[in-house]
């Protein structure tokens, strides 16, 4: 801004406009123009003249209407008494002095805000109290509400280890540890994947058809892109029965198209809404959310080290996730996509991954805001996986979508997200 203010009022051009035109002429097109005028003012000078003289023409009226507007808003009456009446007041020091206040409130566990009259106090509570009564109640008599209180609360501002503490007490308790419990992994925009323990990567959109997950005798469920800027084919294979969801959102059983309701030919149940298409089997089920572009597949907790494929081996293990259909490493994402391929000489299109070090700042931003970072499912859900899905996605929609459905499946509804 002051570089932008001395450039106005002093004529001094910023440094940041001279290395931009620097740039500017040393690309190929800026040169191949220079050449091309040149080449034309030699073949005929006299019709590049007068394009010159226009362009000179315009160049000094725009300075003059510039000028002229500088001068009206510098001169404004009204703009110096409403900056005379910011600074004669206060309002902008006041202004900041709220937003930092603002900032230590929310980094606190108890809010306290001074009045004219009185001081407020604000608890922060993980459910909503109608009455004075009830919160007196849900945060004084019982110290286990506080700390629950003091867990829900936790955003951005813990430090790390604090919040890999409370991501394991809520993903390490009994109820968890236990089996059977489903684990989930992704597919979101149709390239973007996490797997079941919580690795993320990215397989192209190619016409080769690849092993999501399988669960040898059981089940399989394997991804293609027939149509390559298209929706991916989902097929489903459990026992001897066969369902498909294709690029535009037919479903078959069996060869049968199924077109609202539910189908079941043992032992594939299949449910299509507007919304949403659902398959499940006694051990693997699948939820595909058409407008969010979002596939999920589920797997029993009795399928514990059992399943193989691009979304890993479910057996909390995210560091084998990257293990071929060989068992071993493989040393790019290209290599690991065609190791699960149904053919392996079907032609796997390059992979380029995506490095969060390269990601524009307004879509680090709109990531941010459409995950909530701060929402109360970040202890249940961790963020992170989901975070890293966004940045490769064409809009942060898909993976909050992505992320908002598994928070409410795990009980932490959220409201609908436009998209």
């Amino acid at each position: 801004m002051r570089e932008v203010y001395r450039w106005v009022m002093l004529g001094e051009e910023p440094e940041l406009i001279t290395r931009l035109t620097e740039y500017i002429e040393g690309t190929n097109i800026y040169q191949q123009l220079e050449t091309d005028i040149l080449e034309a003012f030699i073949a005929d000078p006299e019709d590049v003249w007068a394009v010159v003289e226009v362009l000179l023409n315009f160049r000094t009226s725009l300075l003059e209407d510039v000028r002229r507007v500088k001068d009206e808003v510098v001169n404004s009456l009204g703009l110096q008494r409403i900056a005379d009446h910011f600074f004669r007041n206060d309002m902008l020091i006041i202004g900041i002095r709220e937003i930092v206040i603002g900032i230590i409130q929310e980094a606190s566990l108890i809010s306290v805000r001074s009045e004219e009259s009185h001081v407020t106090y604000r608890f922060p509570l993980h459910k909503p109290v109608y009455s004075l009564s009830q919160a007196l109640q849900g945060v004084v008599p019982y110290p286990t509400v506080v700390v629950a209180n003091i867990v829900w609360l936790q955003d951005t501002y813990l430090p790390l280890p604090l919040r890999n503490l409370i991501w394991s007490y809520y993903n390490l308790t009994p109820r968890r540890l236990l089996m059977p419990y489903t684990s989930t992994a992704m597919v979101v925009a149709d390239r973007e994947i996490m797997t079941f323990d919580g690795g993320v990567l990215r397989a192209p959109r190619s016409r080769c058809k690849v092993v999501l997950t399988s669960i040898p005798g059981v089940a399989r469920v394997s991804m293609s892109h027939p149509q390559p800027m298209s929706s991916p084919e989902i097929t489903f294979q459990a026992g001897h029965t066969h369902a498909s969801i294709s690029p535009d959102f037919t479903v078959k059983l069996n060869g049968q198209t199924v077109t609202n309701g539910e189908s079941t030919v043992s032992p594939i149940t299949v449910m299509v809404t507007s919304q949403q298409v659902i398959m499940e089997s006694p051990l693997v089920g699948i939820t595909l959310l058409k407008e969010a572009h979002v596939v999920m597949v589920n797997v029993s907790g009795w399928a514990f080290n059992y399943t193989h494929g691009l979304l890993g081996s479910y057996d909390g293990e995210v560091a084998n996730d990257w293990h071929t259909r060989q068992g071993r490493n493989a040393s790019s994402l290209q290599e690991l996509v065609r190791s699960w391929q149904e053919d392996a000489s079907c032609p796997t299109p390059t992979i380029t991954p995506v490095s969060p070090d390269l990601v524009h700042v307004m879509s680090t931003a709109n990531c941010h805001f459409h995950l909530g970072m701060k929402s109360l499912c970040s202890p249940v859900v961790n963020p992170e996986p989901y975070l890293h899905m966004c940045y490769g996605s064409f809009t942060p929609y898909h993976a909050a979508t992505a992320y908002r459905t598994e928070c409410s499946r795990r009980g932490v509804p959220y409201p609908p997200l436009l998209p």
